[in-house]
């Protein structure tokens, strides 16, 4: 990523907004690949070996040196801070690397570095919402299904390093229910009861959000087990009549 020199925030180019990132040190460049990551276990009196409870995962942290093409002024800064500054994440992704992307926002003390005549440029610090790097969104293929009482089988593959989450997209066809099972991890069965003919609901496993054409309330009629897919090729059983696609972040190294 340091080799870089233009990248693109919040849909903007670096080069539009006159600035581009440079390499401050001098030597080989360092990229950022695994985040730190905490071990959660407790230790036992008169026991060895701790419990252990899994691991908190950092989000990825790294700086953006940027240079200014023209010059330093106070009317500069204060354009490329209302770009770049804000209160939540927005996109990043670097112009040698469409489909590597991150989430970030502005951490710490921006800083300022110029020679006296309004020359140099400005460090900042990008903290990320993520402890991976992500894809774009994928769409998959639509997929169809009629007279679907017993379930079909489908396969879909999680191209990432990590399992994944995705927004499933539903259009139902008849009134009844809707039910997704990946034998491949034992998740238990995604199900949603009651929809209506041609209503479209959409959900979010990683958010855990769900929205109906019909304007109802669907959270009391669906089963709570929301759907991950490991990494590789995931066997999805798939019962009921009705249109289903996938949009998909994948987590990368």
């Amino acid at each position: 990523m340091r080799h870089e020199t233009h990248f693109n925030f919040d849909g903007k180019w670096s080069y539009d907004m006159g600035v581009s990132k440079v390499n401050i040190g001098g030597g080989l460049f360092e990229d950022l690949i695994v985040s730190s990551k905490q071990i959660m276990e407790e230790k036992i009196e008169g026991r060895d070996r701790p419990y252990f409870y899994g691991v908190d995962k950092e989000p990825l942290s790294f700086p953006l040196p940027i240079y200014f093409d023209d010059n330093l002024s106070n009317e500069k800064i204060r354009e490329i801070l209302r770009w770049l500054n804000h209160d939540d994440y927005r996109p990043f992704y670097m112009i040698d690397d469409h489909n590597r992307r991150w989430y970030v926002m502005i951490t710490d003390n921006a800083t300022a570095i110029h020679n006296g005549i309004k020359s140099g440029y400005m460090e900042l610090n990008l903290r990320t919402d993520s402890p991976t790097t992500l894809t774009p969104f994928t769409k998959s293929k639509l997929y169809r299904f009629e007279n679907n009482v017993n379930g079909e089988l489908i396969n879909f593959e999680n191209r990432g390093d990590f399992k994944c989450k995705p927004i499933v997209h539903i259009l139902k066809r008849g009134k009844g229910d809707i039910s997704i099972k990946n034998m491949s991890n034992n998740t238990g069965e995604f199900k949603i009861t009651g929809l209506d003919d041609q209503e479209q609901v959409t959900v979010d496993c990683e958010y855990q959000e769900i929205n109906s054409s019909a304007n109802k309330f669907r959270y009391d009629s669906f089963s709570k087990k929301y759907l991950s897919f490991v990494r590789g090729v995931n066997r999805l059983k798939i019962v009921g009549d009705c249109d289903i696609w996938f949009e998909t972040e994948f987590k990368v190294y």
